[in-house]
């Protein structure tokens, strides 16, 4: 598998840790990563750097959708009826009700379900995270509410 598939992973990662640290600066884990003072100007620099490139590889998957191979992907990737037909036979299949390994096609429901679920992780963490970003702009559009 290509080093590009394993990125958004690993930059949601990044974006999830330093994200937690900067915002629970005194925990005792905070600490352990980034030293005894808590390297809060590195967290910062790390996490906005993983950003943009969150937001470039978010970007990216976009317009790779637009192509003919995107369309296509995007056609496998969405979830149908025989998704629930292959769990069911799955879970016959992990309880030794059936000796027939459940037969998938491009995608199982597996993938589908995270492939979804990083993209409802990834459209929820850029908007957050623009928001704390230039959270001027952001109270101008959208007041606080106490």
């Amino acid at each position: 598998m290509k080093l590009a598939a394993y990125l958004p992973d690993g930059l949601f990662t990044v974006l999830g840790l330093t994200g937690f640290a900067l915002r629970y600066s005194d925990a005792f884990w905070v600490r352990w990563f980034f030293g005894w003072e808590g390297g809060f100007p590195l967290r910062g620099i790390i996490h906005r750097v993983a950003a943009v490139i969150f937001v470039f590889t978010v970007i990216w998957h976009v317009l790779y959708l637009t192509t003919a191979r995107g369309h296509h992907f995007l056609r496998d990737i969405f979830p149908d009826k025989s998704d629930l037909n292959q769990f069911t036979q799955t879970m016959r299949y992990n309880l030794g009700l059936t000796k027939d390994r459940p037969r998938f096609r491009r995608f199982s429901y597996v993938e589908k379900a995270e492939y979804w679920a990083l993209v409802w992780g990834s459209v929820t963490m850029v908007i957050t995270g623009f928001f704390l970003w230039f959270d001027n702009i952001a109270v101008h559009w959208f007041p606080r509410f106490p």
